[in-house]
């Protein structure tokens, strides 16, 4: 795109090192006697721009500093281009960049930041695509200054910084703590920094917790059993019925070890649940025979299959231009299509679930960072078809991550945000290793913020009487 003026553009970690940044360069050119016309997509500035130009009143009222949204007079320009959380949102806004770009002739200085301050991805509009980039990193010794917004949680000192930094550094991440980070870095803060620990509490239930636990175990321990005997059985019912009372018995002595393991849970609390257990284990069970006789090929192949641990496959290895990264973790379920040398990887949850729109949006990393450790350790020729969630509040299997051509062997709806265009799917695991180290990096600089207001808390955050996010929504 041609501009009339020179144009700098900066790319950040975070809006908060963006926001920081232009209020130091603003003062800058107040001080050397510029009029600056500072361009924002709204009419007001975003709340970190108020707090670090308005309330520090690092700029004072003047003609010479303008906010506007049309184009300025002559003078340098601070542009912060409208970005969002949705690569796919085009949708147009009131400030009319490219106009500005194409006429305005004295400097203008574009910024925008690679993440919000929940870790997530932020796109800038189209119009911007076609400029060169600075990135800017903050330096490691000189932290930004101590004053933060609220609800922000940050590391300090040059100290406390370098301590997190040998602490953490040249270790292997694990994928829960990274998906924990990405949901909410105080979380992250809490239980692994701090390794803050709740009480189990029985409250008239077995805790959900628990209760994942024993549904893994059981489910490991069964297809272990059945690995030979599971797909034969199809068309067996004699062995069909062999292997259900060999579910019935796994789950009788997985609740029996959970039961000495917590006895102060009530003895017909795990009859109840063991009972209601059973019975979705068998409906899912049945649903997997169904599926396998009459939609698909693809064979549960691998349980608990580690990467990155002790006596497990080598971890997931993430390269950018600026360092590499190892990732471990463990994955439920590995299914394999012998035939057409393709896998889905599977992933059990007893809460809520993660939809394939929010996978392709970068708010979840599991089923991503799972299939690319899988696909650098399986046989090479092993063509990676997608990641699926198994929800057994639900006994569905319709969350995660597929490609389109696999539209059809799962038996999904065609509409569903399930399945992922070939262009997407491209993009989520060309900036994996981007989005990974933008995680580690603010970790290791400190960051660990609360939830924003618009991003509510899940139900079972068990640290929330801890950061008193409620508490800031409700004032």
């Amino acid at each position: 795109m041609a501009t009339k003026g020179p144009v700098q553009v900066y790319r950040f970690q975070t809006i908060w090192e963006e926001a920081h940044w232009i209020a130091q360069k603003c003062r800058d050119l107040y001080d050397a006697g510029q009029a600056i016309a500072l361009v924002l997509p709204t009419p007001e500035p975003s709340p970190l721009l108020r707090h670090r130009l308005l309330q520090k009143k690092m700029l004072p009222p003047s003609p010479r500093f303008t906010i506007t949204q049309s184009l300025p007079p002559k003078g340098p320009l601070v542009i912060l281009p409208h970005c969002h959380l949705d690569f796919q949102n085009t949708s147009p806004v009131e400030t009319p960049y490219e106009e500005i770009l194409q006429k305005h002739p004295s400097p203008i200085l574009v910024t925008f930041a690679k993440m919000d301050l929940m870790g997530r991805d932020l796109y800038p509009l189209p119009v911007l695509h076609s400029l060169p980039y600075e990135a800017i990193e903050p330096p490691k010794d000189n932290p930004s200054p101590s004053k933060e917004p609220e609800g922000h949680f940050r590391f300090q000192s040059a100290r406390a910084l370098k301590n997190l930094e040998t602490h953490l550094s040249g270790r292997s991440w694990s994928v829960t703590e990274l998906e924990d980070y990405l949901q909410c870095p105080f979380y992250y803060f809490a239980r692994h920094l701090l390794r803050l620990k709740t009480a189990l509490i029985v409250d008239g239930d077995v805790p959900p917790p628990v209760l994942g636990q024993c549904l893994h175990t059981i489910l490991y321990r069964f297809f272990t059993t059945a690995r030979s005997e599971f797909v034969t059985a199809l068309d067996q019912t004699e062995k069909k019925e062999a292997l259900l009372q060999e579910l019935a018995t796994q789950t009788q002595a997985v609740f029996s070890e959970m039961r000495r393991e917590y006895p102060e849970i009530l003895e017909g609390l795990w009859e109840q649940k063991k009972t209601r257990i059973l019975s979705a284990l068998k409906k899912f069970i049945k649903e997997e025979w169904r599926q396998l006789k009459e939609q698909h090929t693809y064979h549960p192949t691998y349980f608990e299959w580690g990467f990155g641990g002790p006596h497990t496959e080598k971890p997931l290895t993430l390269t950018t231009d600026e360092g590499t990264y190892s990732i471990q973790g463990r994955i439920d379920r590995i299914d394999i299509d012998v035939n057409q040398k393709r896998f889905v990887v599977i992933d059990y949850k007893t809460g809520q679930g993660v939809t394939g729109a929010s996978i392709q949006k970068g708010k979840s990393l599991q089923i991503p960072l799972y299939i690319a450790a899988a696909q650098q350790n399986l046989d090479k020729s092993m063509e990676p078809m997608g990641g699926l969630f198994v929800n057994f509040n639900h006994l569905t299997k319709k969350d995660g991550l597929l490609k389109m051509e696999a539209a059809e062997t799962f038996g999904l709806h065609p509409r569903s945000s399930t399945y992922t265009p070939d262009d997407v799917w491209e993009r989520l695991f060309c900036e994996l290793p981007q989005k990974i180290e933008g995680l580690i990096k603010n970790i290791l600089h400190g960051h660990f913020p609360l939830r924003s207001e618009d991003d509510p808390c899940p139900p079972y955050c068990e640290f929330q009487e801890v950061c008193h996010v409620k508490e800031r929504k409700q004032t």
